[in-house]
Order: structure tokens, then C-alpha cells, then sequence
């Protein structure tokens, strides 16, 4: 734990390492069994302020009791007690008014607790293990009481990239969904790395079926460290988070419609091909004579199928030769000829298929339906 009271005054154990007399009069209360739990309902309240390479700054009971603050040292992993320890610290050294380990609920240990335009805010932690029954219960006391809550997630666990992900754990998927903004704030276990990010909610669909792009991820995450940890808006955050977020919300937005009204264009353009198409009358073989050539000059389609070839394939404008003789594809025989080697134009809707006539004549009946 990180408070004590000595002579009737509190004392932070992260605030005594900080100067050395202080410390030291602090160890020597610490021997003389002067250093208190604050639980006055604390049936042993005698208190040892410890300082180590491993566990770090903190203060101990020297005999088990069961008083709120043993039971809050005994089950609060030790990776969230040194988060509340950062974090607290960071704050104060900002200039704002921030306590660890405070009784402002009934029989539970608030881990840091701070004041900001006369709201107060309550920083819980969790991890994967957190329950779902912890989390409501929590919720359900600080909102009685009226205090504003904030939970922070504590863990080496990689975050997810969509809320269904399996690395998706109850409280994440939780903050994702239900917290005042729904984004989450994590720390790694060894309080270097935070991590501040949302999942894009927004389905992108267009005639039935659902896009996604890699320019524009679900995800919108930003990493920092402890010295950019700041408090907007009565919740902890990097600065300017939302502003970027939603911007990058907003630009994939854009983008996705832009792509929507390409699509409904290219749509209407093919039902109207198709339309035009279904309504003309199926032409007679030879309907369409083939522009005529001269004895001296005949047109030779071998000599200007290379110049044509590499045009096929789509459907967006007539493909015609350098003679302003027009091309078709059969979509029987999969050959190029020219307009005079067809019987049907257009096939299917498509401007550059059709049925040249010498599929057409093995089986008429078939391109008549």
C-alpha cells in the first residue's frame, strides 16, 4: 500500500523515497511500530514502510488484520499497484491534485484518485482475468457515489485489431462498447508503454456486401510513454486523441462513399447496356454487311488484329481499327474478328461480345432465346 499516517499526518510512500531525511525519519517510525493504517476500523493498525529492487515503495502490515487496506494489498497484483504509483506520481508532477490508495467508497480501496474542476475521478485497473461481475459491481458504487470512473487496463497482452478478435478480453471489449468514450487506455506491465486507442464500430456496406481497405484500419491505436499521459475532458489520454481519431474516422468515411458512388456509376452504366440490349431484336445472320473493299485494296484481318488485341477485355468503349472497321470478341469461340464475321452484337449486355456467324449457324436456336 502507499499511504500511511505518522503523527497524525499522511504520508505517501512514493512521496518519502523522494527526500532523504524524510525517509529516513520514516524508517526509524517504521521500527518504532509508529507508522498506521489510515482504517481506523483497521483491527491491527500498525504499519512497515518497505523499500526494494523488486517489489519497489510501499507500505505493509506487519501482522495480517482484516481491515479494507490489508485485503486491497493482499489481492491487488502488484503490477497494478505500480501503475497507481506512475500514474499518481506523473499527475502530481503536473501540477494536479492526485491521491493513491483512498477510502471514498464503501469497503474498497479507490488505487488513484483524482480532483479536476470539482469532479472527482476514480482510476480502477484490470487485465484479462478482470470478471465481468467485478467491473459492474465497481461501476455500480462510484456511480451511487456520484464519482466520475475510469478504467485502465494493465497487461502485456497484444491489443486487438477488431472487437471480435480473440485477444479481445471482457473488460476491453467492455470499454470498447460502454465507457464514456468508448476507447481504451492500457499500460504494459512494466508501466513504460501506454496505449490509447478505439475499434471502428461503422459497417461499410454497399449492395450486400461489406469492404474493408488497409489504408484505413478498424483500428485507430497511438503509443506513448508516461510524460505525454494527460487528463482531457475529465478522463486520462494523449493529448489531442479524439481530435485525431475522429479525423481519421471521418477520412475513411470520405474515402468509402467516394468508392460508393464509383460503384452505383459503373452499376447504372451496365443495367443500362444490359437494358438496351435485352430490348433490340436479335439480328438475322449477315444482317450487318461488312464494309466493302475494293479488289486492289482487301481487308485482311490478320493484318490488324495485333493492333486490336491487346483492347479487349473491357466494355467501356468500342474497339475499332486504325480502318474504323469494328471489332468484336465471340463468347463461344473466344476469337477477335471483325464486324463482318458476326452474326449477334453486344451479347449480354457487353458492347465488345457477340457471336461470330460461323457459331451461330451450328446452332442457331441456342443465341435466339
Amino acid at each position: 500500500m502507499d499511504k500511511a499516517v505518522w503523527r497524525g499526518k499522511i504520508y505517501f510512500a512514493t512521496d518519502v523515497v523522494k527526500e532523504y531525511s524524510l525517509e529516513r525519519q520514516i524508517k526509524d517510525a517504521s521500527k518504532k511500530g509508529e507508522l498506521l493504517c489510515p482504517d481506523e476500523d483497521c483491527t491491527d493498525r500498525r504499519l512497515k514502510y518497505c523499500h526494494g529492487p523488486i517489489r519497489g515503495i510501499y507500505f505493509s502490515h506487519v501482522n495480517n488484520c482484516s481491515c479494507d487496506y490489508s485485503k486491497f494489498d493482499r489481492e491487488t497484483p502488484d503490477t497494478f499497484k505500480n501503475a497507481a504509483r506512475v500514474i499518481c506520481s506523473h499527475l502530481k508532477n503536473m501540477g494536479l491534485s492526485a491521491q493513491s490508495e483512498v477510502k471514498v467508497i464503501s469497503h474498497h480501496i479507490t488505487p488513484v484518485l483524482i480532483f479536476s474542476n470539482n469532479r472527482k475521478l476514480a482510476i480502477e485497473f484490470g487485465n484479462q482475468k478482470t470478471s465481468k461481475k467485478h467491473i459492474d459491481d465497481i461501476t455500480s458504487k462510484y456511480r451511487n457515489a456520484n464519482i466520475d470512473l475510469q478504467w485502465v487496463i494493465v497487461t502485456d497482452v497484444p491489443t486487438p485489431n477488431e472487437e471480435n478478435d480473440e485477444l479481445c478480453f471482457w473488460i476491453r471489449r467492455y470499454l470498447l462498447n460502454e465507457s464514456k468514450s468508448r476507447s481504451v487506455l492500457e499500460i504494459d506491465e512494466s508501466c513504460q508503454i501506454f496505449r490509447k486507442y478505439i475499434i471502428d464500430h461503422n459497417k461499410y456496406t454497399f449492395d450486400g456486401k461489406e469492404y474493408s481497405s488497409e489504408n484505413y484500419p478498424n483500428k485507430c491505436q497511438q503509443e506513448f510513454q508516461i510524460s505525454e499521459l494527460t487528463l482531457e475532458n475529465n478522463e486520462l489520454t494523449v493529448s489531442g486523441f479524439h481530435v485525431w481519431s475522429e479525423g481519421k474516422l471521418q477520412k475513411k468515411k470520405e474515402k468509402f462513399d467516394e468508392m460508393v458512388q464509383r460503384l452505383r456509376a459503373d452499376k447504372a452504366k451496365q443495367e443500362a447496356i444490359k437494358k438496351v440490349a435485352q430490348k433490340a431484336p436479335a439480328p438475322k445472320p449477315d444482317a450487318f454487311p461488312a464494309k466493302t473493299h475494293t479488289q486492289s485494296n482487301v481487308y485482311d484481318p490478320n493484318k490488324y488484329r495485333p493492333e486490336v488485341k491487346p483492347l479487349f477485355g473491357q466494355h467501356d468503349r468500342e474497339i475499332v481499327d486504325s480502318t474504323g472497321m469494328r471489332w468484336y470478341m465471340c463468347v463461344n469461340c473466344k476469337k477477335e474478328k471483325p464486324r463482318k464475321a458476326f452474326s449477334l452484337y453486344g451479347y449480354g449486355g457487353k458492347i465488345n461480345d457477340g457471336v461470330c456467324t460461323s457459331c451461330y449457324n451450328k446452332n442457331p436456336k441456342r443465341w435466339q432465346k
